[in-house]
């Protein structure tokens, strides 16, 4: 794996989220950052998905930003990479969103 990737897959790790959505088994992929750079390198790195601006719920907050990635073939190719290198609990969510493709 390269560095940049490895980078990407650490980002994920610890600032990422797996939502699984049973009604459409759907799989979403977020990352939120009040650095907006991160995410830009992130973005660059995975090569899908989209960053917004997130609305803040009080004046004094930062801005906050997420990268969100919903396409079947991106979410299933990023988590298929990604795997081998997740924590117990990530895995264990990936392996289920696995679940809802039709492999």
């Amino acid at each position: 794996m390269d560095k940049e990737l490895a980078w990407a897959v650490g980002l994920f790790e610890g600032e990422g989220c797996i939502s699984l959505i049973k009604d459409t088994k759907r799989v979403y992929l977020r990352v939120a950052s009040t650095d907006k750079d991160v995410l830009d390198r992130f973005h660059s790195i995975v090569g899908c998905g989209n960053i917004h601006t997130r609305k803040t719920r009080q004046a004094h907050w930062k801005q906050a930003y997420e990268w969100s990635c919903g396409k079947r073939r991106d979410v299933y190719r990023l988590l298929q990479i990604f795997l081998p290198w997740f924590g117990e609990r990530r895995a264990y969510v990936t392996l289920n969103a696995f679940d809802y493709y039709d492999l």
